[in-house]
C-alpha cells in the first residue's frame, strides 16, 4: 500500500510497455514511485524488477482482487533499491 496525495493505493497487477513495444502483464509484489521523477518501479513475486516512466506502466487493481488475493505493498521509496 502506498500513499499518494493523501490516498492509499494497492495494486495486484501491472501492464508494462517494453522497449520493443510489446506489453508484459505481471503480478505485483511491491511498487514504488520516485517522488523526484515521474518513474515507477514494479517488483514481481519472483523478484524481477521493472523501472520505467509512468507513461509505460499501468498499475491495476481489479474489483475482485481486493477480496481474493493478498495485497501488494508499496516500498517506501525507489531510493531503497
Amino acid at each position: 500500500m502506498r500513499e499518494i496525495w493523501g490516498t492509499e493505493y494497492e495494486f495486484k497487477k501491472a501492464e508494462i510497455k517494453m522497449m520493443d513495444g510489446t506489453v508484459k502483464k505481471v503480478k505485483v509484489k511491491e511498487w514504488s514511485r520516485d517522488d523526484q521523477a515521474n518513474n515507477i518501479r514494479v517488483t514481481t513475486p519472483d523478484g524481477t524488477s521493472y523501472y520505467s516512466g509512468s507513461e509505460n506502466i499501468m498499475l491495476i487493481n481489479e474489483k475482485n482482487d481486493a477480496t481474493t488475493q493478498k495485497s501488494a505493498k508499496s516500498s517506501e521509496s525507489v531510493k531503497n533499491y
